[in-house]
Formats: C-alpha cells, structure tokens, sequence
C-alpha cells in the first residue's frame, strides 16, 4: 500500500474564490462529486491522516475550495460538492460558479478526480457534469466511492452497470477506480495513477 504519510500532507488553506488560489508551478489534482460522495474520507484515507479533511455525515460540509499540500511535490483541492437542495440557491450557484472558474482557469490542473457512489445507480446530474468536463477537455478520471458497503456479487454488477453507462458517452473509457477509504481498496492504483500523471505535466 502506498501512503504518504502523516509528514507528507498537510492542509494548506480553503479560499471562498477561484481567483484566490494562489498560482504554482506543481502539479494539481482535484476533487469534485455530489454532496456526502466521500470525498473528504478518501483524502483522509489515502494519506493516512485522520482529520486532513473535515467530514460530516451531513451533506455539503465543503463549501470552499481545501488545498492540500502532498509532499511538496504536488496539491491536492477538494472542491465543494455539487448537488445538495437544501442549500440555497444563491449559495448552490455560487458554488457552480467557482468550481467552473476553477476548472476552466486552473492552467496547473493536471487531473479532475470524479467520484461517484457506488451505492446508487449512475445519476443524471454526474452524467451530466462528465459530459462537460469531457466537452471542455479536462484531464479526469472516475472513482466509485464507497464500495466496501457493497458484497462482491453487488459491486459487480454496479461497476457493469457504470461501465455500460460511460460506455455511451466514451470511446475508449476514462480510467475508473474501485475505492474505499474504510478498506484502502484502490488506493495503490490511485496513487500509481498519480505518479504517471505527474511525470508527464510540464508545468505552463
């Protein structure tokens, strides 16, 4: 298992604007998924540090944009999750509109990490977003979340069903993970994923 470590990732700061993210020649991975996705508990999971992200049980805990240092050799932001009705309007567009800004203008972005619940069927609202993420050309890749909360047999058809479901929008498929941050499952090939991506982002 590949982990960073409690001495190689720390939080760095949340900023209300995409404007705000100060600029960096590192390469940057992001987040982004529908409220209580799991965000937060797979970063936590992922480098072994209990609280690097702050969790709820209740959706839309993340309304900023969290930047998290890796290392020194790369940043990580968790972008807030999109979805969640009981939040206001104004405050649902605010949100849409920065996590937009943040994509279309983040010139050091080197991968968009989408994740999505491996509990439900696809959901129109995720279908949605790839789309345009892939209609933008954003560098991304999917992750289904959660999936120790399902039996063997039962994520088996789910990653089928998802696959079939990306399959009419993508040929060939993007790159989808099987992740759990209870179990660490996927997490090696995540990292791996990392790496790979790293090495070839040339800065801007």
């Amino acid at each position: 298992m590949i982990l960073v470590g409690v001495e190689g990732s720390r939080f760095l700061a949340s900023y209300a604007k995409a404007s705000q993210c100060p600029l960096s020649d590192l390469p940057e991975h992001a987040l982004i998924g529908r409220s209580n996705v799991g965000k937060s508990s797979l970063i936590n999971s992922l480098f072994n540090r209990k609280g690097l992200a702050k969790t709820s049980s209740r959706p839309g805990k993340t309304r900023l944009l969290c930047q998290f240092s890796i290392g020194d050799e790369w940043t990580l932001m968790d972008l807030p999750g999109y979805g969640w009705t009981e939040l206001g309007k104004k405050e649902r567009e605010r949100i849409k509109r920065e996590n937009i800004a943040y994509l279309l203008g983040r010139k050091n972005l080197a991968c968009l990490w989408v994740l999505l619940d491996s509990c439900l069927p696809p959901q129109q609202q995720d279908l949605d977003f790839l789309r345009w993420v892939g209609n933008k050309e954003i560098p991304f890749i999917v992750i289904l979340s959660k999936v120790d909360k399902l039996s063997a047999a039962k994520l088996s058809r789910q990653e089928q069903v998802f696959r079939k479901t990306l399959s009419e929008y993508w040929n060939p498929l993007p790159l989808l993970f099987l992740s759990s941050a209870k179990t660490h499952r996927g997490q090696e090939e995540l990292m791996e994923m990392v790496a790979r991506s790293n090495e070839l982002f040339g800065g801007y």
